[in-house]
């Protein structure tokens, strides 16, 4: 699987606010910031570091994950998770529901290397990066079976640079995994 650039922050904001469609006036109002430093951010004329950085991609994860818990609640009675799910969701559920299946996962386990694994590093780009990699990976109609939260596996590591065949054997292996469940 061949991955795209990371988004840059300016993108990130940019989507958050037309996810939302919300005018630069109400986005800067709901990250409690001035118009003209919103502004910036989507130019790329400006971006925060460090803390302020971090405070910022919270606040915009905050926000994403409690639209996804109610994403995910209005949508668990449609039908079985797997790439035939995914596969009707908008672009916007998409990033939704795998900020829900992040954020329920890594604070259940409570586990640092699933935070380093997803490779998200506090800044939210890979959920993008990991939507994209699970529309390429459901274009194949051989694994529209296999469970979001399973592909989230193989697609992981094409992020992550392993090694083409070792993919491909764990593809093989949810593949037969979720023929053995019908």
């Amino acid at each position: 699987m061949e991955t795209e650039p990371k988004p840059t922050f300016a993108e990130i904001v940019r989507r958050w606010r037309e996810t939302r469609k919300l005018s630069k006036v109400e986005a800067a109002r709901a990250l409690d910031i001035p118009y003209r430093t919103l502004q910036d951010w989507e130019y790329g004329a400006r971006t925060p570091r460090g803390i302020a950085r971090r405070l910022i991609i919270r606040k915009l994860s905050l926000a994403l994950t409690l639209a996804a818990i109610l994403w995910l609640t209005l949508a668990a009675a449609s039908g079985t998770p797997n790439g035939n799910y995914w596969r009707g969701f908008t672009p916007e559920g998409k990033i939704f529901y795998l900020g829900g299946l992040y954020e329920g996962i890594a604070h259940t386990l409570q586990n640092p290397a699933f935070y380093s694994w997803f490779n998200l590093s506090g800044d939210g780009r890979n959920l993008i990066q990991f939507s994209d990699g699970l529309d390429l990976f459901y274009a194949d109609f051989r694994n529209r079976k296999i469970y979001i939260a399973d592909a989230v596996v193989p697609v992981g590591m094409a992020i992550n640079g392993a090694a083409t065949a070792d993919i491909n054997k764990c593809i093989e292996a949810m593949r037969k995994a979720a023929s053995d469940r019908q």
